[in-house]
């Protein structure tokens, strides 16, 4: 059969075999195809596209605006960010975390573990008075020492040496001294 122009069909039409196309085909209604569908060149859609089932692409997929994702997303390689990444929630990582450069935290850390650090820690001084659990400076440290070795110190408890020690000038008991050992004046 030849037809060298239109050819019309009123009803349902019936192909044993395929169906080639050499201009545009348009479509008004619906297209259904019952198993796969093969396209060689681009594909645009003026609107939206649904998918019930997997998407499976061999090569990269490209968003142009803005991505929704209304499940979990599952990446199996690298991904990489060219700009900032924000995380509403918590940030679940199963493994080792590698950060070329600083990291900062704008509340509070807990670590629940051992922490190793390769340089140096720097941390607010406490006050002389603190006796918490902070980390204790080399200033606060220093200031502890002089007040130890300054002209005068006066302990108000018991002192207790568990080695040697060496008094390099004169030394005041205003009390009694107790050698439960040998004792070289």
């Amino acid at each position: 059969m030849s037809a060298n122009s239109r050819l019309y069909v009123g009803s349902d039409a019936s192909f044993g075999g395929n169906h080639f196309v050499a201009g545009r085909s348009i479509k008004i209604g619906d297209i259904s195809a019952n198993s796969r569908l093969f396209i060689a060149g681009d594909v645009s859609f003026g609107s939206r596209l649904f998918v019930v089932s997997d998407i499976s692409t061999n090569q990269r997929l490209f968003v142009g605006q803005d991505t929704s994702l209304n499940g979990n997303l599952f990446v199996n390689k690298l991904t990489i960010h060219a700009g900032d990444v924000s995380i509403n929630t918590r940030l679940f990582i199963g493994s080792d975390v590698s950060m070329g450069t600083r990291l900062f935290i704008g509340g509070d850390l807990s670590v629940n573990g051992n922490v190793n650090i390769n340089g140096q820690v720097t941390v607010p001084t406490p006050l002389s008075t603190d006796n918490s659990q902070k980390v204790a400076t080399t200033a606060y440290v220093k200031t502890a020492l002089t007040a130890l070795t300054g002209a005068s110190a006066t302990f108000s408890g018991d002192v207790s040496v568990n080695y040697r020690l060496y008094v390099g000038s004169d030394a005041s008991l205003q009390g009694r001294l107790f050698v439960s050992n040998d004792a070289s004046f």
